[in-house]
Parts: structure tokens; sequence; C-alpha cells
């Protein structure tokens, strides 16, 4: 975990910039370094996990032509530096690997990586420079296009804010419609942009020219002729924890005693026995009855592992909130993420790196409305009627209801919540894929979920120096899973099958069966006893006229009832409004530096 900031210029004026920009400190808080000549300025904030004194950065290539700007791991770096016969680099970490690989082999060569990154390479020689960014989009990359120069930066407050920059609330209304962000390129700012997944861009006269180097529809075409089973799953699972244990310092595992977390448990203690390398911690929220916390206490008991519960702070969500949002920069999620912010608070600078179970819901089928299009392929299948007639029957489903709910789906290109209590349309075009399973999870991997998770714990980790690993998002695991056949993924009736078949040799089965008595997080009660704070953020937005009314009528209906359900909407308003105070910050402070 790292972050940087800077501008490239097409003309020699990068002397005259005046533009500072805002400190990312809190991504790197061991080292600052700086760089620059006549067409480039960069400043770097490192966060040391491999390399030691060797990862220090901007680095310049053993040939002097080079130089790198990297955040994120490299996780194969040893398998690389071996395979271009450089082992002597390994004990210089993977930034040095990574930067001798694209110095020798192009940038196309970044293909050979297995990791999470975002990239700034500079041409020094012929004066060009590169944004590169991983497969699904892990790390962060933002720029601005400015009178012949781009800034480019990990996070959108190290970008200067011009006078014509200004929130778009088309975006907004839509988010609120829709529970859809924008999707890369776009953001909720004009003339901010995302570098999209997966590609390679080129800043060339006042454009950039991006082209992709990794394509999950074309490998998941190179795919569906091989008939993957389990064990295909569990060993590019295990090599995917294994390469994501790779660190210099202390690693935890973030647990909450459902299916994810578990089933990562369960493998390390396949892998490593007794004495798995990392510490469990688990976030507790203040509720009469604790399902979560009891079972995960149930789970560790029985694999012999000791786990740190924190207590989630409900009392202080609103000033954690504007903290929160200082790092967000855009709209984020409601509590959870909150509770992620202490989460990570409690182990800074003790356990810099922690594995996350983020990342299964989208690739095996973890969402109800997944569920329902994969019902819809199943059905006209012979071969798959018995797995049809588990799952349908498990969710208390009738055929009639599913070519409904799923018809609805379609209409409405997948807008709304996962777990299908709202439907709503969205201005996404679905590209339909061979099966309607697929063309959901494209949706959600590309569009939807998976990117907007991804921003959600990369910043608040970031936001206390920590970075987050994913071992279901490494791409072998991803192009797997989504190749699996519905009797794999579906095999007991239920989604996430392969993990549960984890699990199941370690854990008795009912644990999973136990019916649930409680949300995971209690965000509507939280919200509840906040109702007087929030009618006061309601007034003032009404007061901007940009908002439609229908939202705040909605949430103002829940609130009044007191009904709890899923109150997603209710936060979105409330961190509309943080949102809005976060930009009158950012562009009075860039303005007044530019």
């Amino acid at each position: 975990m790292c972050g940087f900031s800077g501008c490239y210029f097409l003309e020699k004026n990068c002397v005259k910039n005046k533009f500072n920009s805002i400190n990312l400190n809190h991504r790197g808080p061991d080292d600052f370094q700086t760089f620059r000549n006549d067409f480039l300025k960069v400043n770097f904030y490192r966060l040391k996990i491999l390399g030691g004194s060797y990862g220090r950065q901007p680095m310049l290539s053993e040939n002097k032509r080079w130089m790198l700007l990297f955040n994120g791991e490299i996780y194969n770096y040893i398998e690389i530096a071996k395979e271009m016969g450089r082992s002597d680099l390994i004990k210089k970490g993977d930034t040095r690997v990574l930067l001798e690989l694209l110095a020798s082999e192009g940038v196309n060569a970044i293909k050979k990586t297995n990791g999470m990154f975002s990239i700034v390479l500079v041409d020094l020689k012929k004066k060009k420079i590169f944004l590169i960014r991983d497969r699904f989009g892990t790390k962060p990359l933002y720029y601005s296009i400015q009178k012949r120069i781009i800034y480019f930066a990990s996070e959108i407050k190290s970008l200067p804010i011009e006078k014509n920059t200004e929130v778009n609330f088309n975006k907004i209304n839509n988010y609120l419609k829709s529970e859809l962000y924008p999707a890369a390129p776009n953001t909720f700012f004009s003339n901010v942009f995302e570098i999209k997944p997966g590609t390679i861009n080129e800043f060339e006269k006042n454009k950039i020219k991006s082209k992709k180097y990794y394509s999950l529809e074309k490998k998941l075409i190179e795919l569906d002729n091989k008939n993957l089973s389990l064990s295909d799953f569990e060993k590019a699972l295990e090599k995917s924890i294994m390469l994501r244990l790779r660190s210099d310092v202390p690693i935890s595992l973030h647990f909450s005693g459902g299916v994810d977390s578990t089933a990562i448990l369960c493998k390390l203690k396949e892998m490593f026995g007794e004495k798995i390398p990392i510490k469990v911690y688990f976030l507790k929220y203040k509720k009469k009855d604790d399902f979560d916390l009891r079972r995960a206490k149930k789970i560790c008991k029985i694999l012999n592992q000791k786990l740190i519960v924190i207590n989630f702070k409900e009392n202080k969500i609103f000033s954690l909130a504007q903290k929160t949002q200082y790092f967000m920069d855009e709209p984020f999620g409601g509590i959870p993420t909150l509770g992620m912010s202490q989460l990570n608070k409690i182990q800074k600078k003790k356990i810099p790196v922690s594995l996350e179970g983020q990342g299964s819901d989208e690739i095996l089928s973890g969402y109800f409305t997944h569920v329902l299009m994969a019902l819809k392929d199943m059905k006209r299948k012979k071969e798959e009627q018995s797995i049809y007639l588990k799952v349908r029957n498990n969710f208390k489903l009738t055929d009639k209801k599913i070519i409904n709910l799923s018809n609805l789906l379609y209409k409405n290109n997948f807008g709304g919540s996962t777990d299908g209590s709202k439907i709503s349309p969205s201005r996404i075009k679905i590209k339909k894929q061979n099966n309607n399973l697929r063309t959901i999870e494209y949706f959600n991997i590309k569009y939807n979920k998976l990117p907007r998770v991804l921003r959600f714990h990369d910043r608040i980790s970031a936001g206390h120096s920590r970075e987050l690993r994913f071992p279901f998002l490494d791409h072998n695991v991803v192009e797997i899973s989504l190749s699996l056949k519905n009797k794999y993924k579906f095999g007991n009736g239920f989604p996430k099958y392969p993990l549960i078949n984890i699990i199941s040799r370690h854990l008795p089965a009912k644990i999973f069966k136990e019916k649930k008595r409680s949300n995971s997080v209690p965000e509507f009660q939280i919200l509840l006893k906040n109702k007087k704070k929030i009618f006061k953020i309601f007034k003032y937005l009404r007061n901007l006229k940009k908002i439609k009314d229908i939202y705040f009528l909605n949430a103002e209906k829940k609130l009044m009832s007191k009904k709890n359900s899923n109150s997603f909407h209710i936060w979105q308003i409330i961190n509309v409004y943080l949102f809005l105070k976060h930009f009158e910050f950012l562009k009075k402070r860039s303005l007044s530096k530019f």
C-alpha cells in the first residue's frame, strides 16, 4: 500500500506549476520522496511491506531509462525474477522485480504479473508516460487533463479541482435511484476520471490512449470447454492464499464468522496445521442477540484459534463518517464501512496487512440476484433439473416468481439491491453473455458491486496506513470460479458450495444452517437513534433543489415507521451530504493553491 500524485507536461512548464497536491501521507507514512524534471513532477508516499530500503520510490531502472511509481503488490515477484534469470532481484522486493521486467520486456509484460497495482511508468528517454491498473481495479488511479497537462494521483483529493469542475448531480440522482456508482472512467466529478481496470494508458497529444491487456470475457471463453472441478478451484485458492502471505510485516485475517472468511481460515488450517501464521480479528456491533459473534467464537473454538474481538463505537458515527469521507472522496457504503474503519485503526502499525474474504459473492453466486439468474439458466437444461429444484425450494421460490423477478431485473439493467429488495432502473447498458448468470456476474464485477467494495476497502485501509489482500480476487481463482458448472456452484442447493465443501471438512454443517436471528450490522437501529440529525441533513439537501424529493420522502417514511429493513437508501442521502461538504473543502483548498 502506497500513494502518489504528480503531473506530466507536454510542454516545458513544470517548474512554473504552482499546484501543491494534498498530502497522502496516510497511504504511506514510512517514507516520502519527490522527483522533478522539465516535464514531470511527482510525490511518493511509501508503506513498507516488501523490499526494505530497496523499495524506495520513485524508482529508476538499472539502465536509467525508466522511472516507476507503484502502489500495490506483485505477489508472484519471486517466480518472475527466476523466469527472468534474475534471482538476485528477489531480495530487493517486488517493486524492483516489476520495474526490471517492464524495462527489459516492455509494458505488455504486465500480463505476467499476479497482483494488485496502480502504476505510473515513465520513459525518460522518449518522454512518454504510461498509467496502468490491475485486472479488477483493486488499487486506485485517477487523472485530470487540464491545458496540456495530465495530473494523476492515488486519490481524487490530490488532483487540482478546476473552477469548472463540479459535482455531477445527474450521477448523484442516478446513484440514489439505482444504488449504482459511476463506472470507470467516470466519477461523481466532472473533469475527474478513473483509469479503467486491466488497461495500459498512454498520455499523448492531450488525450489518454487506452488499450486492454486483460479481458475476463476472453479468458472464460478459453476455459468454457474445460471441465473444471472443485479440486481445480481449491488448488487455485490455496496458491492464492500462499502468495498473499508474502510479506516482511505481520498479517491478520478479518473474520466475520461467515462462509467466506471461515473458508479462508479452514484453508489456512489445512496449509499450516495448528499454528497458522496470522491473527484473527472480529468486529462486534452492539446487539442484544449477537448471532455472528456466537458463531465466530464457536468456529474458532473448534479450530483452536484465538479470536480477537473489536467493539464498534456506534455513539461516534457522525464524527467517524466525516473522517471517513475525507479518505473516500466519493460517496461510500454505510455503517459497515465505518466499522471497517475502526477495525483497521486498531491494527494500525502493529499489523499492517490483512486478508479479506471480499469477492466470493461476485464469483460464486453469493447474491440473491445471482441465484435468480442461475435458476433461469438451470430451468432450461434437463441435466440441471435436480439442482434447479433444490435451489428453488431452498429459497422458497416458485417458477412464476423466478421468471417475473429475473425479467424485471433485466428490464431495469440490474439496478437496485443485490438482495432483490429493491429493483430500479439503471443507465448501464447490459451486454448479454452466453447465459444469464454470467451476464450478471460480469455486471457486478465490472460495473456494480466489486468496484465499489474495492474502493471502500482500499480507502478505509489506506486511511489507517494498512493494506488489505483478497485471495478470492486472484485472477486465476476468479476465472476458475466463473467457469464452474452449476452443479459445483450450487452443490447442496445453496450458493458458494465450493467454500461450504472446504468448511465441511472441519466444521459441522449445522453451523451454517442455523437460522440467523439478527442483521449482521444493525444499521437501521443506529440510524434511528440519530433521526433528528438526519432530518436536518435532509432539510439542507432539499434546499439545494438538485435532488429529487421522492428520495427524501421514502427515507423519512421509513424512519418514522421504525420498521427494520434495508436502510441503505437512508445512508445514501446522509452520505451525499457528507460528500458535498467534502467537495466544498476540496474546491476551496485546490483553488487557493493553484
